[in-house]
């Protein structure tokens, strides 16, 4: 059995990859403790680079302290939601083999279904409580598998060391309509 939920995780968490590293581009020498020898340097063109052939913040028009807004994924209890996924097959099972009706498999499974958006609410939830009690970070919206959020970009890269977060996407993804490819009848 395969839910909304992940089909629409695992979409984000593909976009990810790219939507990830241009949320970190210009801002991941925010905050770090290196900065204090200017190594910036002009590259063949005359522009200001960090040192390293990249450009500076500066030169990408990214002030520091601006905001931005982000989505942050949940990472939901790995474990259980295998657990979820063998009690689905073993249902499957039970009803190609006449144990079950066709109602009792329908009631087994939107219980499973339930108990898997339990799972991944709990781990929602829990971004939220570490949003609210470590960060200046500003929540804008919850959405089924994590939350929109706005704060400093230093900030979002500090959350990613939560056990709670998956990953950072661009909001767009965020608000990307259900994919009929990755939906199981």
């Amino acid at each position: 059995m395969k839910s909304d939920i992940l089909a629409k995780r695992r979409r984000v968490l593909q976009g990810a990859g790219v939507g990830g590293m241009a949320l970190l581009a210009g801002c991941s020498s925010l905050g770090s403790d290196d900065d204090a020898g200017d190594d910036t340097g002009d590259n063949e063109n005359g522009n200001e680079t960090d040192g390293n052939g990249e450009a500076t913040p500066e030169e990408l028009d990214i002030p520091e302290g601006d905001e931005r807004s982000v989505g942050i994924i949940a990472a939901p209890d790995q474990e259980a939601l295998q657990e979820i996924e063998l009690q689905a097959q073993a249902l499957q099972q039970e009803l190609q083999e006449g144990e079950i009706t066709e109602e009792e498999f329908q009631e087994e499974q939107q219980a499973l279904i339930e108990e898997q958006q339990r799972i991944t609410q709990q781990a929602v939830d829990t971004i939220v409580a570490t949003i609210e009690d470590q960060t200046d970070i500003t929540i804008d919206e919850q959405v089924e598998f994590g939350v929109q959020a706005t704060g400093l970009p230093v900030q979002f890269i500090d959350l990613l060391q939560a056990d709670s977060v998956e990953g950072l996407v661009s909001v767009e993804l965020l608000d990307e309509p259900d994919d009929p490819e990755d939906q199981v009848p």
